[in-house]
């Protein structure tokens, strides 16, 4: 009987210390994929009003809005930090029209339309606020800017020479958790593209033609910048258990 009434209390013990230690713990995600899209506005000197700021200097890039961008995230968070690192790949596309015969962007060509379009790769850190379902964030991302695009010059196409260009990221938003494995997050990146690497000197050819953002003449740099607002899903991959 005391044997028996021993097991009972020793089980007891066990269920309280496993009950207490789940009370005083929370499982927040260490690895995880964020899947997005949505609307892109363009900025400083990505953005403008044609014809009005023709007379600007630099002269802008008339791009519309909204422009449109989707990517992927990965986000790894050390276990019990707020601190994590990201990394993910975007695309974002911008198109402008009617521009009647501008002389831009070369200084050689007469264009109708064209687009910008950009592979965005970048790396940062992120810190976010612990909780259970609703995870704020914020963060700064690093980023190398693949750019193309195409025009319509006097009804001719016209294929833009590739470029790279290098930026910088500033990011926030909140993660929603469903359930286990998914989340609904909402959220807007601040992108400049251009922070280096701009360049000048390189006109257009036959069937070709080329972004001009450096210093040229008597035009200033020109600055690409867009705001990138954002809905999108969020996969759990991995939780860590963090005291509450």
């Amino acid at each position: 009987m005391k044997k028996q009434i021993l097991i009972l209390l020793s089980m007891f013990l066990c269920l309280t210390n496993s009950f207490s230690q789940s009370k005083n713990t929370q499982k927040i995600p260490s690895f995880l994929f964020q899947f997005k899209s949505g609307a892109s506005i363009p900025l400083l000197d990505l953005a403008g009003n044609w014809p009005s700021d023709m007379s600007n200097n630099p002269i802008p890039f008339f791009m519309k809005t909204p422009g449109f961008n989707f990517g992927i995230t990965s986000k790894l968070y050390p276990a019990k930090s707020n601190f994590g690192i990201t990394a993910n790949i975007s695309v974002y596309l911008f198109k402008t029209s009617n521009l009647k015969d501008t002389v831009f962007p070369t200084g050689q060509r007469l264009f109708n339309s064209y687009s910008l379009n950009l592979l965005s790769g970048a790396v940062g850190f992120e810190y976010r606020f612990l909780s259970k379902s609703v995870i704020p964030f914020i963060g700064l991302e690093f980023s190398t800017n693949y750019l193309w695009g195409d025009a319509n010059s006097n009804g001719n196409s016209l294929t833009m020479k590739s470029t790279e260009r290098y930026g910088i990221n500033s990011n926030a938003g909140i993660d929603f958790k469903i359930n286990k494995k998914f989340g609904v997050v909402i959220g807007g990146i601040f992108s400049i593209f251009n922070i280096a690497g701009r360049k000048t000197n390189e006109y257009s050819t036959s069937g070709d033609y080329s972004i001009v953002d450096a210093p040229d003449g008597g035009s200033k740099g020109r600055t690409m910048a867009s705001i990138n607002l954002y809905i999108g899903l969020t996969y759990y991959s991995q939780y860590a258990k963090v005291k509450k």
